[in-house]
């Protein structure tokens, strides 16, 4: 059975408002679940040994699954493939007295 005249409207109307948005830079689908700060934050955390990925996760507010999907180092190597794609920044030494 063909579409009806409503139906052939609607479609066509739905496309052309989908294009005219994605023109004006509008975001389409659904809104990421972490923000770049809290992927940040999320790295920050994991850098530390005692902090496991589902404590951060609950902390954050969303599953473990999403912390391994924004923090893909995590996938291949676990935490030491964090340790390889970012250096952790230490702290300096106490100074030497000058002599």
């Amino acid at each position: 059975m063909a579409p009806s005249r409503t139906e052939t409207a609607t479609r066509i109307s739905a496309g052309t408002g989908t294009r005219s948005g994605a023109a004006r830079g509008a975001r389409l689908g659904r809104p990421p679940a972490m923000t770049p700060k809290q992927i940040q934050h999320a790295r920050d955390l994991l850098s530390r040994p005692k902090n496991t990925v589902t404590s951060i996760a609950k902390l954050l507010g969303v599953s473990h699954n999403t912390i391994y999907k924004y923090v893909p180092e995590l996938k291949g190597g676990g935490r030491t493939g964090l340790a390889e794609a970012e250096p952790v920044p230490t702290l300096p030494g106490p100074a030497e007295p000058a002599e």
